[in-house]
């Protein structure tokens, strides 16, 4: 809430200071907050009317605001558009963040200063998660696609690549089972994905030298917000395995059926052949 009832920012800034993405604030030359949103109450610990009475100088180091209102006069004098710079906040619980801070002149007169402020911890460690993320997707053993509601391919992974034989470039803007053949058209997968949760899929797909492989799959619906996820692993060599166990089977199978018939047939020429001399002529 401001001090006053008018809102000293306008259009897109206004936008971003309601959207709570980082941290907003207004200020006079002298660091005396006007306006702060919700985001930088909560980045910093503070409630309004605290920050009102402590001002940019009361959460900062004096020798790091007077730094802060040198460059502020800088920019008033039109010396400078704006300056960013790293700064040391003080919160109320006594933790000390690190914080990029953007600034720039909102109103030359009376000088209103607006200021963006983004912990730089919560920066690297978005980084960090999406790069561990991106580590997993990128090397894990099994194909991992990520695709649209209108079923064209997003990303690729490298064993994706290995499965096609395709780059990701190929097969990113691909539409879904354009590359393979399964029962189902991009949107029939869709009604179909949103009705088994997750989809299991069996398919063949033609790998760039022309050989055919065998997949398996699941489908799993709106892992980022109208963002699909396949997952899929080549089962060529294993159902090649199983067919010829199942060969080798049968082929055992009938190997003991003809032991038996053997068998068999020998018992009866036992038999025939013990009849034959307990019945035929005494040689003499």
């Amino acid at each position: 809430m401001p001090l006053n009832e008018t809102r000293t920012l306008t259009g897109p800034l206004s936008a971003l200071f309601e959207s709570g993405l980082v941290g907003v604030t207004v200020s006079t030359l002298d660091g005396e907050f006007v306006e702060v949103n919700q985001a930088f109450l909560t980045l910093t610990g503070y409630c309004l009317d605290e920050l009102l009475e402590l001002g940019i100088a009361g959460i900062t180091s004096q020798e790091a605001w007077a730094k802060s209102r040198s460059s502020r006069i800088k920019i008033l004098n039109g010396d400078l558009e704006h300056c960013s710079e790293e700064k040391k906040i003080r919160r109320k619980d006594g933790r000390i963040i690190r914080a990029q801070v953007t600034y720039s002149l909102s109103r030359p007169d009376p000088a209103l200063f607006v200021t963006f402020v983004e912990e730089l911890g919560a920066r690297e460690a978005l980084r960090e998660s999406q790069q561990h993320r991106y580590a997993i997707f990128d090397n894990s053993a099994g194909a991992m696609l990520l695709f649209n509601d209108e079923g064209q391919y997003l990303e690729a992974n490298h064993a994706a690549e290995r499965m096609f034989g395709r780059a990701a470039t190929e097969i990113i803007g691909a539409n879904v089972g354009s590359l393979s053949e399964h029962a189902f058209t991009p949107p029939q997968l869709m009604e179909e994905l949103h009705k088994r949760n997750p989809l299991r899929l069996e398919w063949s797909v033609q790998h760039a030298n022309g050989s055919i492989r065998e997949v398996e799959s699941i489908y799993t619906p709106s892992v980022i917000d109208g963002i699909h996820l396949c997952v899929a692993r080549d089962v060529t060599d294993r159902k090649s395995l199983e067919k010829q166990l199942q060969q080798a089977q049968k082929m055992e199978a009938v190997g003991r059926l003809a032991g038996g018939v053997a068998h068999d047939i020998n018992n009866m020429l036992t038999v025939i052949r013990g009849y034959s001399e307990n019945h035929s002529p005494r040689t003499r």
